[in-house]
């Protein structure tokens, strides 16, 4: 399978107090097209910084980073800036929602900012949100949502351009468990669905165990690799490497709606780029999600 990314001896070390921090001590790592790959590790580990680097938020002192054949670690930081903005998606663990936003307007920003005329930035954010299951709250502001509302807004937000890659800074952390399952979920359907890869720095084992593969850091450096397996009939059969053991995990697809309930595959498919027609929920899928509580804690239901 072709790597969307390469990252050979990736080297970055920081001043702290006067004193060199080495975060990453010669990195190296492929990423395939399509993959969920969970980056994870004790806390200083030097798994936040990885993220960073690959994505662009951050340089490197050496080494060389590829996304999709383009050599990130060549660019000047507009350039890097304005892939970022065209190229991947970010979900991060605080949710970085604009409070005086509400969530439809939040969604659009990234369309804006690279340029999209309003109108379609408008159209293009609904049907998202509509994808996410979030499409009753859009006039709400993220003070008024729960946090698994907020974090299901963000993914929305990231998946608006339909990057290619989405990356993730412990996008369960500010979550309760049952959450987050629905938030991996749904990231796992989106996976499946639009073949969009995923790369997930978490400190849970649990959401780790949903990744198709885990990369394992300590001390900056990349200590060992876990296959995690494959995903068949709604179950995802973990193996651990170093363990010889397998498990598996049910898959409850609800989205905060009634125990029991699913949602329509056609609900989560979103558009090929530059296609976007809306997918149309089926009667009872609207009807269920009418009648859906709010998760976490309790949130307006008004429009």
């Amino acid at each position: 399978m072709t790597a969307i990314v390469a990252a050979t001896d990736l080297v970055k070390t920081y001043s702290m107090g006067g004193a060199p921090v080495h975060a990453l001590r010669g990195v190296s790592l492929e990423v395939a097209a399509g993959e969920i790959v969970a980056i994870m590790g004790h806390s200083g580990c030097g798994k936040t910084t990885l993220l960073n680097c690959l994505a662009g938020l951050d340089t490197v002192d050496d080494g060389a980073i590829s996304i999709a054949g383009e050599p990130l670690h060549l660019m000047s930081d507009r350039r890097r800036t304005a892939y970022r903005a065209r190229h991947m998606g970010f979900i991060f663990q605080s949710f970085n929602l604009l409070p005086v936003l509400n969530t439809v307007e939040n969604v659009e920003l990234p369309l804006l900012i690279a340029g999209a005329r309003p109108r379609e930035a408008r159209r293009r954010a609904r049907e998202v949100l509509a994808a996410v299951g979030m499409e009753r709250w859009e006039r709400h502001k993220p003070a008024q949502l729960s946090g698994g509302q907020q974090q299901r807004a963000s993914i929305a937000r990231a998946l608006v351009n339909t990057p290619a890659i989405i990356w993730a800074d412990e996008p369960t952390g500010n979550l309760d468990s049952a959450t987050a399952t629905v938030v991996m979920e749904l990231i796992e359907r989106l996976n499946r669905d639009n073949g969009q890869t995923f790369v997930i720095v978490t400190h849970d084992p649990a959401i780790g165990a949903r990744a198709g593969r885990i990369v394992h850091m300590q001390d900056g450096v990349i200590s060992r690799e876990s296959e995690v397996g494959s995903r068949e009939s709604g179950v995802v059969r973990k193996r651990h490497s170093t363990l010889g053991e397998t498990t598996s995990l049910r898959i409850v697809t609800d989205l905060g709606l009634p125990s029991g309930s699913r949602l329509p595959t056609s609900d989560f498919r979103l558009p090929a780029k530059g296609k976007w027609t809306p997918s149309s929920p089926s009667p009872s899928s609207r009807s269920r999600a009418a009648s859906a509580p709010c998760s976490s804690r309790p949130c307006s239901s008004s429009a």
